[in-house]
């Protein structure tokens, strides 16, 4: 935990304001409750854009899935759907840091209730006015405000 702690604390003080995802896996055959909470901890404490979480399922023919211990699958969804909150928590405080500054977006070719859709270069997905011209191109945007998961914006 301290040689992942340092790592990752390595890289955000190389680019602060960089999106950074971690991969989890919970439920793991032999996953006590306790080690859950300590992940969980861990998670918590550092300063992550968003996990990217999935319950472990048995496959077979591996050797995870002989494993003694399985965790329940109603423990697996349950442990799965904390992390996810967690995670979207530290997402909107990422876009959040994102309000009241000017990101290049990359404009896709597709519009969300009417607006045009794009991505800063730190993956904050925003939606702005705009003419169809601006698809496919990069521009320039203001964040203004965050609405839950929704990041709205204007160009410049």
């Amino acid at each position: 935990v301290d040689w992942y702690r340092r790592i990752f604390e390595a890289f955000r003080s190389q680019c602060p304001d960089g999106a950074w995802g971690i991969d989890v896996m919970t439920g793991f055959p032999g996953e006590t409750d306790e080690e859950f909470q300590n992940t969980y901890r861990f998670l918590r404490s550092l300063d992550f854009t968003y996990l990217h979480v999935f319950p472990y399922s048995a496959r077979e023919g591996t050797v995870a899935a002989e494993l003694p211990d399985p965790v329940d699958p109603p423990v697996r969804k349950v442990r799965t759907q904390r992390l996810l909150a967690l995670s979207k928590s530290h997402r909107k405080a990422h876009y959040e840091r994102a309000v009241g500054k000017h990101h290049p977006v990359v404009v896709e070719n597709r519009r969300v209730n009417d607006q045009l859709r794009g991505l800063t270069g730190n993956y904050v997905p925003v939606l702005f006015d705009g003419p169809s011209q601006l698809m496919e191109t990069l521009t320039s945007v203001c964040v203004r405000r965050v609405d839950e998961q929704v990041v709205y914006g204007e160009t410049l």
